[in-house]
């Protein structure tokens, strides 16, 4: 880590929060949405560079920031073309890596005294006016290389490089950064870097310790940053870095991010997002999937870790079992919502009680489902709907071993409860049949009380429950592709007032989580 420390007041953004931050990566991201203060807040750190002596570079928009050279509108500007004239090292550097890359030479010709970067293309034996005859691509790759390799900076902070850039250059560029990235107050030759950036390509995570280097900037408040991982923390990353996508990254970005277990769960919430014109409403939202309920409780542990709120969408079964519903459990904002609130709209379940966890009541409810489904694999009944139910739990118990560990158990028996009501609940013995009731209360307890920490669990079982053009009734669910397919070309097809009419609890769902 590189000491430096830095503190930052922008009361038109944040009021009277000040940012502080004194143990700094070599590379370091900023990221965020628009409009979150990224330039101006990497403006306020430009001039405690200088004052520390870190003699830095600034490239903004294809303009050079620095130390030495002034220009009328009072900023400091430096011209990539004069450095490289002044300097044939650098130059022969430059010119290196693009005739490698794309088959171009780079010369300088000087007419009536000024500078004319010409571009020289080796297979069509070609010369012509880089100005003139280039795209910006090229001339932002030669300005990025002659920032990066100019020997006379010793930090360097890049606004948005990734602009006019293909991603495999994106992933060049960071490859180039990471060979001189350290410490320049000890390591000669080594530059302190500082990006602001809108680009997964350039998030390139490759340990736990460089989590340390992401500063999160936010629109409604002061960036945040991740501190010291204690050693479970840093244990799920270790694990998790491998498996973080491009896809992932753009939670990095988004001030309202949601994270959802699948594909199918991904692409629902998205287009009544973007059917119901809910972006307008919920600007910066985005729905990522992250490929499972475990997965979940690693991107909430992420987001925690880097001072931003999570916001989950999960399936029924996640309450049972998991990482997600371990991190849930270690949440402090449900416990303080159930120690107050709670007690005020669940008096029947909470009043007297002393010491309310979460984690205490899902095992209440865990307790009770299973004293209900031993009186359920019992009922002998006429109808389809009941006996198949009956069926269904019988299954658990005769070739699963023990039904208190399943979860799917668990999740299959609280959807019959509420799916067939009084048709199963009349048949059960007095005994049980007093304690459904309390089963269905308890559990819409717990899933308010993991609204309070952003988790909001699907009532009725996964996303499949809530099709209608199809009937699914219990997890698991066979066939999930051709339902999903089936399903989405309904929704891609229908107006959203069709949509509002036939999808309202997704809807409401959606919309607690993006609010």
């Amino acid at each position: 880590m590189i000491y430096l420390p830095v503190e930052i007041s922008l009361p038109f953004l944040w009021e009277n929060e000040v940012f502080k931050k004194s143990d700094w990566n070599s590379i370091n991201l900023f990221v965020g949405p628009n409009g979150s203060g990224k330039t101006i807040i990497a403006g306020e750190l430009f001039k405690i560079l200088q004052k520390e002596g870190y003699k830095p570079d600034f490239l903004l928009a294809e303009r050079l920031i620095t130390e030495t050279d002034s220009s009328p509108d009072g900023k400091k500007h430096r011209d990539v073309f004069r450095l490289l004239k002044a300097d044939s090292l650098l130059k022969e550097k430059v010119e290196t890596v693009i005739s490698a890359m794309f088959k171009k030479s780079i010369y300088l010709d000087e007419k009536n005294g000024h500078l004319i970067p010409m571009v020289k293309d080796i297979i069509r034996n070609s010369e012509y006016n880089l100005r003139k005859g280039e795209c910006h691509g090229l001339k932002e790759i030669i300005t990025l290389l002659t920032t990066i390799y100019d020997s006379s900076s010793k930090s360097i902070i890049l606004d948005e490089p990734e602009l006019h850039l293909h991603p495999q250059f994106q992933f060049f560029l960071i490859n180039e950064i990471r060979k001189l990235a350290g410490n320049p107050l000890k390591e000669p030759g080594k530059k302190l870097f500082f990006i602001i950036t809108h680009s997964p390509y350039f998030i390139d995570l490759r340990s736990p310790e460089d989590f340390r280097g992401i500063v999160l900037c936010h629109t409604g408040g002061i960036p945040t940053y991740c501190e010291s991982p204690d050693l479970d923390d840093f244990r799920v990353m270790k694990r998790f870095l491998p498996r973080f996508n491009t896809h992932h990254k753009q939670f990095f970005f988004s001030d309202n991010p949601v994270f959802v277990e699948g594909y199918t769960d991904q692409q629902v919430f998205t287009i009544l997002i973007d059917s119901l014109s809910l972006s307008f409403d919920y600007p910066g939202s985005c729905i990522i999937d992250v490929g499972g309920k475990d997965e979940l409780g690693v991107f909430y542990t992420i987001c925690r870790m880097l001072g931003t709120g999570a916001r989950i969408i999960t399936d029924l079964d996640s309450l049972f079992k998991g990482k997600l519903r371990d991190v849930l459990c270690a949440d402090s904002r449900p416990r303080l919502w159930l120690n107050k609130e709670g007690k005020e709209l669940y008096p029947e379940i909470l009043l007297g009680r002393k010491k309310i966890t979460l984690d205490s009541l899902i095992q209440q409810l865990e307790g009770l489902l299973i004293q209900i489904g031993r009186a359920v694999s019992k009922i002998n009944s006429r109808n389809h709907e009941v006996q198949d139910f009956v069926q269904r739990i019988g299954f658990f118990y005769s070739s699963r071993g023990k039904v208190e560990d399943l979860d799917t158990f668990k999740t299959v028996l609280s959807q019959g409860l509420e799916l067939l009501g009084d048709k199963l609940v009349n048949l059960l013995p007095e005994k049980s049949r007093k304690l459904v009731p309390l089963c269905i209360r308890l559990k819409s307890l717990i899933l308010r009380a993991g609204e309070e920490a952003r988790v909001y669990i699907l009532p009725r079982g996964c996303i499949e429950h809530y099709y209608t053009q199809t009937r699914v009734e219990y997890m698991p669910i066979s066939g999930k592709d051709k339902l999903f397919h089936q399903e989405r070309d309904y929704l891609i097809s229908q107006s959203p007032k069709t949509l509002r009419e036939e999808y309202p609890e997704l809807i409401g769902i959606i919309q607690k989580a993006l609010d």
